[in-house]
C-alpha cells in the first residue's frame, strides 16, 4: 500500500469514528467495526485477547464461544471500571477483579480466583469453586457442591452450604447460618449451648 493510500485510509477510518469515541483496540481477525456517536453497543470477534472498560460501561455478558460483545474462549484477564452494572463469565475464564460498588457477579464453572471488594451485593459460585474470601458487608453468599474452603468477614449477613462443605470460619456478628442436606437442621444464635453437625460437615468454629 502506498503512503497516499495509507493517509487515505487512516482518515477514513478516524472519520468513521464519530464524536466522543476516545479508544478503540482491535485485535487480530475483528471484522469492519464501525462506531458512531455513543453507540452503546460493541461486538469483537473471537480471539480478542483483552478488554478494558472504562467508567460506567453499563453492561458486559461474555457466553461460551462469546457470542454478543465477543471475547473468546479462555480470555487471560479482564478488568473492569468503576460502576460496571452486570457482567456474566462462560467457561475457563482465568481471572476477574471487580471494584468498589459492582453490584453483581455469578461465576460458572472452573473460574479460577475471584477476588471481590467492599460492598459487592451478591456472589453465586458453582461446582468445584476452591477458595472464597469474602470483605465487609458481603450480604449474601450461596456455596455448591466439594467447595472447600469459606472464610467471612464482619457482618456477613447470611451463608448457606451444600453438601460435603469441608470447613467454616465465622467471625463476629454473623447474624444467621443454615446447613443443607445431611445437617440436622441447626440455627445457630448468640450463646448457643449445643452444636451438632451431621454427615460429612469436616470442621466448624465460632468466635464471639
Amino acid at each position: 500500500m502506498t503512503e497516499l493510500n495509507t493517509y487515505v485510509l487512516s482518515f477514513y477510518v478516524l472519520s468513521a469514528l464519530g464524536v466522543n469515541a476516545s479508544a478503540l483496540t482491535l485485535g487480530v481477525n475483528d471484522s469492519a467495526p464501525t462506531f458512531g456517536v455513543n453507540d452503546s453497543t460493541l461486538t469483537l470477534v473471537v480471539n480478542d485477547s483483552s478488554l478494558t472498560l472504562g467508567v460506567n460501561a453499563s453492561a458486559l455478558t461474555l457466553g461460551l464461544n462469546d457470542s454478543a460483545l465477543t471475547l473468546g474462549v479462555n480470555d487471560p484477564a479482564l478488568t473492569p471500571g468503576v460502576n460496571d452494572s452486570a457482567l456474566t463469565l462462560g467457561l475457563n475464564d482465568s481471572a476477574l477483579t471487580l471494584g468498589v460498588n459492582d453490584p453483581a457477579l455469578t461465576l460458572v464453572v472452573n473460574d479460577s480466583a475471584p477476588t471481590l471488594g467492599v460492598n459487592d451485593l451478591a456472589l453465586t459460585l458453582g461446582v468445584n469453586n476452591s477458595a472464597l474470601t469474602l470483605g465487609v458487608n458481603d450480604s449474601a453468599l450461596t456455596l455448591g457442591v466439594n467447595d472447600s474452603a469459606l472464610t467471612l468477614g464482619i457482618n456477613d449477613s447470611a451463608l448457606t452450604l451444600g453438601i460435603n462443605d469441608s470447613a467454616l470460619t465465622l467471625s463476629i456478628n454473623d447474624s444467621a447460618l443454615t446447613l443443607a442436606i445431611n445437617d440436622s437442621a441447626l440455627t445457630l444464635g448468640v450463646n448457643d449451648s449445643a452444636l451438632t453437625l451431621g454427615v460429612n460437615d469436616s470442621s466448624y468454629s465460632r468466635y464471639k
